[in-house]
């Protein structure tokens, strides 16, 4: 995902590369129509692709079936300067941080959506508890604290029980 689409400098796309003989070639592109496209998560549960719009203050929804990428919703999901994205285990929901830098009085946020089968999203938590404010990160003699991205961590079984 990047800014400046084809034909367009201010608006994102998605590119696909397939790696053939070591050299990248582009297999199938799309544009966003929103600014600054980011992080890309791919749902092989649903074949769906979401990508953060920074600049845009969204999420954009696109579908990829038979190696071709297709826009389904350029605003997906309307969030603040939106940062990363996580999808949980099971593949139902996506974990999107935000960081509140423009609107919200400045509170990071983890919106959680459940992801469906066409591609939309639909908002079922906003998560602020533990999340340090503008007025918290600026405070601490100019050194800037905040968040910047998602962790998943997984329990896997113990190899000694």
């Amino acid at each position: 995902a990047f800014g400046g689409g084809p034909g367009e400098p201010n608006a994102g796309a998605v590119r696909v590369y397939a790696d053939i003989d070591n050299a990248p070639m582009n297999v199938t592109a799309d544009n966003t129509n929103q600014t600054t496209s980011c992080w890309i998560v791919y749902n092989p549960k649903n074949s769906c692709v979401y990508t953060t719009n920074n600049g845009g203050g969204s999420i954009s929804a696109l579908s990829w079936k038979d190696d071709e990428l297709e826009l389904i919703d350029a605003v997906a999901a309307t969030l603040n300067t939106p940062l990363d994205m996580v999808l949980s285990q099971d593949y139902k929901y996506l974990y999107a941080l935000a960081s509140g830098h423009t609107t919200d009085g400045g509170q990071p946020q983890i919106h959680v959506y459940e992801t469906d089968c066409d591609c939309s999203l639909v908002e079922v938590q906003n998560i602020t508890d533990g999340l340090p404010t503008e007025a918290d990160r600026n405070s601490t003699d100019d050194v800037v604290n905040g968040v910047v991205g998602l962790a998943q961590w997984y329990s896997l079984p113990s190899l000694f029980d």
